[in-house]
């Protein structure tokens, strides 16, 4: 997930049930004192008085990566191990996706296509861009001739191969990548994501809730010195409102000798930084530049305080939904764009409802009428978006987990069904017709990054998850009692963060952790010990790609043992979130290419039967989570977590400015 480390499937769902009197002491058996002893007995005592659940404090460390189970001696043959992670880089430019900057992703100069060369898919992408194998010039013109040639060589009995006329048009477009920004729109917050409608007529982009703004030192004495947007973002009052405050509970100063005691003013925003953000007590403090001690002083007083006006003053109002309450605190919009005949301007904004944290992913329903999307939340949202006005919709999945979220969403051809993966591990489908949920599948060990329908039978379902793993589902033979996948596809060393269809219920792609993409071909099941050989390779994973660097023991090129990928391609990075790649469409390239965004804040494009990186499009300061490629135009959207919601369009460059660009 985005949110977790990417060894979280070694302490699984499963793993909290574990026996914490189970496990063997750290310390040496030299320094096992009567003391010692004492102190481990006191320790756990305290920890009993506080009701601390210590299977869930295992399960959270296990995820985490700072402990990590081997095979060992014992009752239980297991023994825990503390995690150190080899790569050192924890700045707080991680959280804002601008380490990968400094990271230069590996690139294989020969891509292993021994397996690719012998796959169907080689044969339907020739014959989808019209290639005959041999090298041919780029020409428009001259694809339209060669063709004509050929069908009559093919009249005069002369054997050549003919390309229907869409294959002369996907090999030409396929030569006119995109290569320069020619739209821009730009967030306040980090885009997240965005997704051409499947007809190409809009795009659909949604941005993360970020309300933290540049450390600024002030003079903290006088937190009303600033302006009211920042009181009001910061705080939620206004200064008004905050003096109101300051008023009623007066009395909550800190009346000590020290040089620096805190003022009401000063107790009171700190406070309601707190209450605002519902952050840590040590980074309401480092914001506010006072210690965390003093931050939790501060809180107590004022809480307090409003305890004793809470039936005068405080009062909800329960004439308005929960829901209505809620769209006051977060301000997310999502933005649709009009991008008919090459345009990409603003159509309109889609206030999001029930937003925590970020939306985490959007769709189209096939007929463009409604958007669909998730959040941490209990629900998936539908939209409608034809006509002026909006009609929104929550889908209420009922899940088991108190935080609980969807990372990535998918409709049915018909969309009457939604398919969502969620972190408890779960697959969700809602049907739209029934209002309800119909199907939950415990598909996973770990959070389900990444879900796809395979076809337009919508029979077939794909989840990728942190467990390192891609599944295959048939709808067909599925019980939900006793969920059995048709196959699962084995060969990641890091969790999953993305998957796509190629659309035949065939070939699907997966991006990962491990910093590669890998093309599977779903007729080719991995064995047990590929299972087997994934899931010990993340275990033994221990650094958290979202603000650590890779390490280089985690670079790893040669195959696990029962890798059945048909490709694996490297060159771009995984950090910081969960990015995507996809398929390039059928129509203008006859899927030759796989895109991806990168944490270096570049788009990288595949050659399928290749592997060779063909394009690299630089233009954003921070990663890039998410790229859509328009279904019918050469032309790619990228959403950043810069901001940027950049359009590429293929550009005609003159000779001398190729030659000028080489020197």
């Amino acid at each position: 997930m985005g949110s977790q480390s990417s060894s979280g499937m070694s302490g699984g769902r499963g793993s909290s049930s574990s026996n914490p009197n189970d496990q063997p002491e750290d310390t040496p058996s030299n320094q096992s004192s009567s003391s010692s002893r004492g102190r481990r007995t006191a320790d756990r005592q305290s920890a009993s008085e506080e009701d601390v659940d210590l299977a869930e404090v295992l399960a959270y460390l296990l995820r985490r990566g700072q402990v990590r189970l081997v095979h060992g001696s014992g009752a239980t043959g297991l023994q825990l191990v503390q995690s150190y992670s080899d790569s050192d880089e924890d700045s707080d430019g991680a959280w804002e996706g601008r380490l990968g900057d400094r990271y230069n992703p590996p690139v294989d100069i020969r891509p292993d296509t021994q397996e690719l060369d012998q796959s169907e898919i080689r044969t339907q992408i020739m014959l989808a861009t019209a290639s005959t194998g041999m090298k041919s010039r780029h020409s428009f013109t001259h694809m339209l001739t060669e063709a004509r040639e050929r069908r009559f060589e093919n009249k005069a009995g002369v054997e050549a191969p003919v390309f229907p006329m869409e294959s002369v048009v996907a090999s030409a477009h396929s030569n006119f990548l995109p290569n320069y920004v020619s739209h821009k729109d730009t967030y306040h917050q980090k885009a997240f994501c965005g997704l051409y409608s499947h007809d190409g007529s809009m795009f659909l982009s949604a941005c993360q809730v970020d309300l933290r703004r540049q450390r600024v030192f002030r003079d903290r004495s006088d937190p009303l010195a600033l302006p009211e947007d920042i009181l009001y973002e910061r705080y939620r009052f206004s200064s008004e409102g905050i003096r109101y405050l300051i008023v009623l509970v007066g009395h909550v100063g800190n009346a000590t000798k020290r040089s620096c005691p805190l003022t009401v003013a000063q107790c009171v925003c700190v406070s309601l930084r707190c209450f605002a953000k519902g952050t840590y007590l040590h980074t309401v403090g480092d914001a506010e530049n006072i210690s965390k001690n003093t931050v939790c002083l501060a809180i107590c007083k004022v809480v307090v305080a409003l305890n004793t006006l809470l039936n005068m003053f405080v009062v909800f109002p329960s004439f308005l939904p929960t829901q209505t309450v809620k769209e006051g605190f977060y301000q997310l919009n999502i933005r649709l764009y009009d991008t008919t005949r090459r345009r990409f301007n603003l159509l309109r904004t889609v206030k999001a409802r029930d937003v925590g944290w970020s939306v985490l992913d959007v769709c189209f329903t096939p007929d463009t009428q409604h958007i669909l999307y998730s959040s941490w939340s209990d629900y998936i949202h539908v939209c409608s978006v034809d006509g002026d006005s909006e009609c929104h919709t929550a889908l209420d999945l009922s899940p088991d987990e108190r935080r609980f979220c969807v990372f990535s969403l998918a409709a049915s051809t018909d969309g009457k069904e939604i398919l969502g993966g969620a972190n408890d591990g779960c697959l969700y489908v809602f049907d739209r017709e029934q209002n309800k949920r119909t199907l939950k599948i415990d598909a996973h060990e770990d959070d389900v990054n990444a879900v796809a329908f395979a076809d337009s039978s919508s029979q077939l379902l794909f989840s990728g998850s942190d467990d390192a793993l891609c599944k295959v589902w048939d709808r067909r033979t599925l019980r939900e009692d006793r969920p059995q996948p048709v196959g699962q596809l084995a060969g990641h060393r890091d969790g999953v963060t993305f998957i796509d269809s190629k659309g035949d219920a065939r070939y699907l792609i997966s991006n990962s952790k491990d910093q590669s993409i890998k093309l599977w071909d779903v007729r080719k099941f991995s064995p047990k010990e590929g299972l087997a050989a994934s899931r010990l390779a993340v275990t033994q994973q221990n650094w958290d790609y979202r603000w650590q660097q890779v390490p280089q023991r985690a670079l790893k090129r040669h195959k696990l043992t029962g890798d059945t990928s048909v490709m694996t391609y490297r060159g771009h990075g995984v950090l910081h979130t969960l990015i995507r790649c996809r398929f390039s469409p059928e129509f203008t390239t006859g899927h030759r290419y796989i895109y991806s965004g990168c944490s270096t804040g570049k788009i990288i494009v595949y050659d399928v039967l290749t592997g060779a990186v063909v394009a690299r499009l630089c233009g954003h300061d921070a990663c890039v989570r998410d790229v859509s490629w328009h279904p019918y135009q050469d032309s790619i959207v990228s959403s950043s977590w810069d901001g940027g919601v950049h359009m590429w369009e293929h550009r005609q460059t003159h000779p001398l400015e190729e030659h000028r660009d080489q020197e």
